[in-house]
């Protein structure tokens, strides 16, 4: 079903452009490259009587390091939190999306400056600048002008989505759909701005759903079979996929968010749809308490919709910083991986955000996601193959995540 009111989207949209700072993953301290650092305890990061649940990989050097979990993936069934539990990962599907699109400019199907038009039924423009068209660098960079408007916060809803990638983007990019919004799909300034106003935040869920179906009309296939095909299937991630339909759902953790104290001012999630209540809009719950949200979806899940785990992602991580490669099975030309970490496209790296540790040497490049009951962050350091997944099942982790990180990056953690 479609939600009644659109969800309040500000916070997953200011939580995938910040910085880990900001976060509040202040890294400070001096980067170490130690061969053996102490063990994670997950208990006392997070806490023993952690109410949700947390799971996380740490790589280094080329192996698994550290592959743990804590807390409840159902707190009312008292399932324990697994490193092979399930979650959307939120933004942190921006990377794999990104992975798949720059295998397609490796093998020349696609090029990162030729107009979006070329692959595509119709013409996407930013009204305000008819005549400039968008590509695939500004789509991976959020410098495409492409807004996500309300139509695109009504999008969530209990379920995988009942309408079809492409369907849905025509009728939010083409004049006179059901979703079009002069006003609201479209940022005021021009595709390719390098330096765009911060408010509203240029960041475009929208446009990586586009990325998607770009790649859908490149190749024939369907988004969710391709990225099974040469990424998913390749890193033996064997419990990721896109659906609900198509996943083991007794592995998804449940999802929880806190009842919002609107009398106390509490903006914790405060305008979330009831909607995605698993118990439904009018159950009552007492203000900051914890209450399960449905398994929900949206028609643009290349932004934000793959289904993985603590284990999977470790995976994920071992071919990023084995320069595109894990156990023979290449994701990515170590070439294209460099062109990616680069800071040239706009000022930006594409799909990656980064912060400098010491020297630029020891950069940390990462994504972050965050969603109704969920947050998730994924990051890597090429200077010495350390590298850390983290997911949570709740969308207000508290600081143990910021801990964390520390605890793997810095020696005086």
């Amino acid at each position: 079903m479609q939600p009644d009111r659109p969800v309040d989207r500000a916070r997953r949209k200011f939580l995938a452009t910040t910085t880990l700072t900001a976060l509040g993953f202040a890294l400070r301290g001096r980067p170490v490259f130690a061969d053996a650092p102490p063990p994670l305890d997950l208990a006392s990061l997070f806490g023993a009587d952690y109410p949700t649940g947390v799971a996380t990989c740490v790589v280094r050097a080329g192996k698994t390091d550290f592959l743990g979990a804590h807390g409840w993936a159902d707190r009312e069934r008292r399932v324990p939190m697994g490193v092979n539990s399930l979650l959307n990962i939120a933004s942190v599907t921006k990377v794999f999306t990104a992975t798949a699109i720059m295998q397609l400019v490796e093998a020349g199907r696609l090029g990162l400056d030729t107009p979006i038009d070329k692959h595509l039924p119709y013409v996407v423009r930013n009204p305000r600048y008819p005549d400039t068209p968008l590509t695939v660098r500004q789509l991976l960079t959020h410098r495409s002008s492409l807004a996500d408007g309300p139509a695109y916060d009504a999008g969530y809803a209990c379920g995988d989505p009942s309408i079809p990638l492409g369907e849905w983007l025509a009728a939010y990019l083409v004049p006179g759909g059901a979703n079009w919004d002069a006003a609201h799909n479209f940022h005021s300034w021009a595709p390719g701005t390098i330096d765009p106003p911060e408010e509203p935040r240029p960041y475009s869920n929208i446009g990586y759903g586009l990325l998607g179906h770009m790649a859908e009309r490149v190749t024939g296939q369907p988004f969710t079979a391709l990225t099974r095909e040469r990424v998913i299937a390749p890193l033996a991630m064997d419990g990721t996929d896109w659906m609900l339909a198509n996943i083991d759902s007794g592995r998804h953790a449940m999802l929880y968010e806190r009842v919002p104290d609107e009398a106390a001012g509490d903006s914790l999630r405060a305008d979330m749809d009831a909607a995605l209540w698993r118990d439904g809009p009018d159950a009552e719950g007492e203000p900051g308490s914890l209450r399960p949200l449905c398994l929900y979806g949206h028609p643009t899940y290349p932004d934000g919709f793959l289904r993985s785990c603590a284990a999977d992602l470790g995976r994920f991580l071992l071919a990023l910083t084995g320069k595109g490669e894990l156990a023979g099975r290449r994701v990515l030309h170590a070439t294209t991986l460099d062109t990616m970490l680069d800071d040239r496209h706009f000022g930006r790296a594409l799909c990656w955000n980064s912060t400098t540790l010491g020297g630029r040497s020891d950069t940390l490049w990462y994504h972050n996601g965050s969603d109704p009951g969920v947050m998730t962050m994924l990051g890597f350091r090429p200077a010495d193959g350390t590298g850390v997944a983290v997911l949570t099942n709740c969308g207000d982790p508290g600081p143990g995540m910021g801990d964390l990180i520390r605890a793997v990056f810095l020696e005086d953690s």
